[in-house]
């Protein structure tokens, strides 16, 4: 059995959410790129099913970069995971993991110079595409360990259409639809991708309830997979630094059913998110 693995975990996997929060962006004065973002984040899970992970608790550091630019956004993460778990739990051993996205989407209203705004539509994307890559130490490990046959390489490539949405309350309400195929099965499938951000403040302190949903459809023989991570963050930037939207802190529960394509195999994960931009 071949099995495909989507990612394991991200603050947004969609490429509009840093943009809908603002947070910490730069205006340029490029003609091409209007602002960008970018950022680190630090998260710290437990409660990960073993044996497909190997270790019940796993940190993962991310870079994540954003742009808006003349013909759309473009979204870009890596994973780099087990920085400080590798090698815990016994055999067979967590390894050192990297996982990426690169998202280009071109924006309706962008490229026609024409506001794209329908009733809630907000804005509409004629392509959205995404690249997905990686290699996984602690899969192949598994592999070894369990004779299995999960994917370790990672390499899926997603095609298809986006909308924004206009939703009071939501700095971010977006849903793209994707024909997905991986590298490495003999077919293809579909998935839907969600991502929201909605912030809200109780007294003094600033917070944002943000995240992402994927439901992709079985491909070869893999099942039908539903992966989730909401969040809860709260601002700090502007109680540490003295300015807002620089520094995050907060917990993300990763949801995962059928997890990397395996029926009946599922995740709940609460983490810790430190969250930072420069």
């Amino acid at each position: 059995t071949t099995v495909a693995c989507s990612a394991i975990t991200l603050l947004v996997s969609c490429s509009v959410l840093n943009a809908g929060t603002a947070s910490s962006m730069e205006e340029t004065n490029d003609p091409f790129f209007q602002f960008t973002s970018t950022s680190l984040t630090y998260l710290y899970g437990f409660n990960w099913d073993t044996p497909f992970s190997p270790s019940s608790d796993r940190d993962i550091i991310t870079l994540e970069h954003f742009n808006a630019n003349r013909l759309g956004d473009f979204f870009l993460f890596i994973d780099f995971m087990n920085i400080t778990t590798e090698n815990r739990g016994g055999p067979p051993d967590s390894g050192f993991d990297i996982y990426g996205e690169a998202s280009p989407r071109f924006s309706l209203s962008k490229l026609t110079g024409k506001p794209a705004k329908l009733g809630i539509i907000k804005d509409f994307y004629p392509y959205s595409g995404t690249f997905e890559f990686g290699r996984s130490k602690s899969l192949e490990n598994i592999n070894n360990e369990y004779d299995a046959g999960i994917d370790t390489t990672q390499l899926r490539q997603l095609h298809g259409i986006a909308v924004d949405f206009d939703i009071p309350g939501f700095t971010v309400a977006t849903l793209n639809a994707y024909w997905r195929d991986d590298f490495d099965i003999e077919s293809s499938t579909w998935q839907l991708t969600a991502a929201w951000a909605v912030p809200f403040s109780i007294r003094d302190f600033d917070f944002v309830f943000k995240g992402f949903a994927d439901l992709a459809g079985s491909e070869g023989e893999l099942e039908a997979q539903y992966h989730a991570s909401p969040q809860l963050v709260l601002d700090l930037g502007d109680k540490i630094f003295g300015k807002k939207k620089v520094l995050y802190v907060g917990t993300e529960v990763d949801i995962w059913w059928n997890e990397y394509g395996i029926k009946d195999q599922d995740d709940i994960v609460p983490q810790l998110i430190l969250h930072g931009y420069f």
